[in-house]
């Protein structure tokens, strides 16, 4: 399941954020990651092609895209990998969208969500995943958030068990929702 990530060789909006990556070496990582001959004429299209595709977004529609510093490649280990390939959408107001468009929306899938409920980013969930900087903050405000609405002693406490034995893991939301319903 993708996290909703784009793998963006040769962008030009890498260089914006402190990266560097031209077309010569998007080639070179993906042509040594898939190593199929036959291949290199598609490869050498989809890495030429990539400033357009950006550029095409960002004048015909209110999709932006922002490079993700802190994603590697997804082989990290290859020679020619390189960070900032990675890009994510920026969000934007579904005001921005005709009235008719925002109904067809669908809702974020629960695997990119956090607990399956809350919608993030993949920038957004880094910080937790990583514990990077602010980690704590996030997951306390998100614990305040949960605790406050229970009742009762056995919810907070199923839910505390359930989350540190399974340390965040994504299934669970699952797990302290089954919990808390049981103990209200």
């Amino acid at each position: 399941m993708s996290g909703g990530v784009l793998w963006l060789p040769n962008s030009s909006l890498v260089a914006g954020a402190g990266g560097s990556d031209s077309a010569d070496e998007g080639k070179r990582y993906m042509k040594s990651v898939i190593d199929e001959p036959h291949l290199e004429k598609r490869i050498d299209a989809y890495v030429e092609q990539i400033p357009g595709f950006i550029d095409f977004l960002h004048r015909k529609h209110h999709l932006r895209l922002a490079p993700l510093p802190q994603f590697p490649d997804m082989y990290p280990d290859n020679p020619d990998a390189k960070m900032h390939r990675c890009h994510e959408a920026v969000p934007f107001h579904a005001r921005a969208l005709p009235a008719d468009e925002v109904l067809k929306l669908r809702p974020q899938h629960p695997q990119t969500a956090l607990f399956g409920l809350i919608g993030w980013t993949p920038s957004e969930s880094l910080i937790l995943q990583a514990r990077g900087e602010g980690w704590l903050k996030v997951a306390s405000a998100w614990w305040r958030a949960t605790c406050s609405t229970f009742r009762g002693a056995c919810a907070r406490a199923a839910i505390a068990a359930w989350c540190w034995a399974a340390r965040w893991s994504a299934r669970c939301a699952t797990r302290c929702w089954t919990a808390a319903s049981r103990c209200g």
